[in-house]
């Protein structure tokens, strides 16, 4: 109770209740708080920043010994903030050509409505329309088309208060397969600027999130978190217009949104992390043999640079030659 603050405390309450019986518990749990008083200035929120190393460290690669043969794959990189407003820089995003030399047709694409970019939940719901194509992509491709995984997914991690996102791609597959599998994902994401969003692939992901969004609200849970942060004034932008609106803002949605979402995901090799993990029975005893030979390797040269020539002989006859 001690981290509560009387003066800045948002509560939300979904479920079957008796109003006078809430109030009367809430008075009694949270109306006796005493009232203190709290420096603001040190309650900061923390920005998100992508620490960069060289391209080796960003794409790394782990084996397991283990009974079975598996393997799985990460893609991360940074996303847009949900929350943000764009109607300012009037869809810049969606009107940069870029390299592909179709500038005109993305110009076109980016003469969105200025009224519908204004929303507040103009880029959440970009985003979330934009997840969904990439998701269908990534399964009709990857699994079907090529057959190199067993469940692949694009997630998207939408903060409300953090200035930052970022996204995740996640495929499983055989050891074997397993880098082609990555490799064909990250193709499938960065393939949208040269196959282009259709109108159909839209229609189709509008119809299924809306779906969805008429079953979750049966769900208490889903209900808070579209409520929560309504009252706080840390997240200014989601107001009663994202409970009022949002299927009328997911019904409006056009191509042109979709690329004003997905332009500002970071997807060069600068911006993207990789992760890969394989595990099987065979790993440990070539992960050992591997390490043995680089073990022998820094005896030879240690040997050498020591003037013993016989000694670097013989842990090279003795390590099959002494192979790199």
């Amino acid at each position: 109770m001690a981290q509560l603050v009387s003066r800045n405390l948002e509560v939300n309450v979904v479920g079957d209740f008796d109003e006078g019986e809430l109030e009367d518990t809430i008075l009694k749990l949270l109306g006796t708080l005493p009232e203190r008083s709290v420096d603001w200035s040190e309650w900061v929120d923390h920005s998100i920043e992508f620490v960069r190393g060289s391209l080796q460290q960003n794409n790394t690669k782990f084996l397991l010994a283990d009974s079975d043969e598996r393997a799985c794959a990460y893609i991360i990189g940074p996303a847009p903030y949900r929350w943000q407003d764009i109607s300012a820089s009037g869809g810049e995003a969606a009107s940069s050509s870029g390299s592909d030399g179709l500038g005109g047709f993305m110009d076109f694409l980016g003469d969105a409505p200025k009224e519908r970019q204004e929303h507040p939940l103009f880029m959440s719901v970009s985003l979330s329309l934009m997840a969904e194509i990439i998701n269908s992509r990534l399964f009709t491709t990857v699994r079907d088309s090529l057959g190199l995984t067993y469940d692949v997914s694009f997630e998207l991690q939408l903060l409300d208060r953090m200035k930052k996102s970022w996204y995740s791609v996640s495929v499983t597959s055989t050891p074997a397969k397993i880098d082609d599998a990555l490799d064909a994902s990250l193709h499938v994401l960065r393939e949208l600027t040269s196959r282009r969003v259709s109108q159909q692939e839209l229609d189709r992901a509008r119809r299924t999130l809306l779906a969805r969004h008429e079953t979750d609200l049966k769900d208490n849970s889903y209900l808070i978190g579209l409520l929560t942060h309504l009252q706080c004034g840390t997240v200014p932008r989601k107001d009663i217009r994202c409970l009022r609106e949002l299927t009328s803002v997911y019904s409006a949605a056009t191509v042109a949104d979709i690329y004003e979402a997905y332009n500002r995901l970071g997807l060069s090799d600068q911006e993207i992390y990789t992760c890969t993990g394989v595990s099987g029975e065979s790993l440990g005893e070539e992960e050992a043999g591997r390490q043995k030979q680089l073990e022998a390797a820094a005896a030879i040269a240690m040997a050498s640079r020591n003037g013993n020539l016989f000694e670097a002989l013989r842990i090279a006859l003795e390590n099959g030659g002494g192979k790199k």
